[in-house]
């Protein structure tokens, strides 16, 4: 889900079309920002990214947000694995270039080849990641990631749906604390503003509350 269809989700959610909301896209998208930002220093997200090799010697690290390095592997080439699989008859299997070490991950039958492609020696120092014995143009890292958008958190349904609920909660108040500053006399309706701000503000609490106590459910997941 993407920031557009949460700024929907959230009017939709308070009524609109129907009713009319005192906050538009640019307020709500902004409360968006606000719940990655509050999100970010309680999630955990591991990544893989290719990097070039400086001089067949290492990695710099910098601007790339890597926190720490768990693991790094040789590029895989594209063509087919080397050794067929079988399945009752040999089958030769293509090795894709883009997110490969993912395909591998996830595949019983390429874990022996994912083993064979990784880089056994190295070590952070400042900014660089040295690589020791190794001559190839590039490397491909499982690394600890911070994160600064909602983009950063690719598919990760857990943290995305928290991201959305901070937001609602954070649009519920500010509609509320706009409506009840305004009582109508004589209107055939009552102004929901109390009820609003108190509503959001037990969410908000809640939600900071599974932060803090590891309850939302933020696991190292792989890219």
């Amino acid at each position: 889900m993407d920031s557009a269809s949460i700024v929907l989700f959230i009017k939709h959610q308070l009524g609109h079309p129907k009713i009319l909301l005192e906050v538009d896209d640019t307020i709500i998208q902004s409360f968006i920002n606000q719940s990655v930002v509050k999100i970010a220093p309680h999630y955990t997200r591991t990544s893989l990214l290719e990097l070039p090799v400086v001089e067949n010697k290492y990695v710099n690290l910098t601007g790339t947000g890597v926190l720490d390095v768990t693991r790094v592997f040789e590029k895989p080439m594209s063509g087919f694995l080397s050794e067929p699989v079988t399945f009752g008859f040999p089958v030769y299997l293509p090795i894709k270039d883009e997110f490969s070490l993912t395909d591998y991950a996830i595949r019983a039958y390429r874990r022996a080849e994912l083993e064979s492609l990784m880089v056994k020696s190295f070590r952070i120092v400042g900014t660089n990641l040295l690589l020791d014995n190794y001559y190839g143009t590039s490397v491909v890292i499982e690394c600890m990631k911070t994160i600064t958008s909602l983009s950063d958190m690719a598919s990760d349904e857990t943290a995305i749906s928290w991201v959305t609920s901070y937001a609602l909660a954070l649009t519920k108040i500010a509609i509320g604390l706009i409506r009840r500053k305004f009582t109508p006399s004589n209107a055939p309706y009552q102004m929901d503003g109390d009820a609003l701000v108190n509503e959001g503000t037990t969410e908000k609490q809640t939600l900071e509350e599974q932060l803090t106590q590891g309850a939302a459910g933020f696991f190292m997941v792989l890219r």
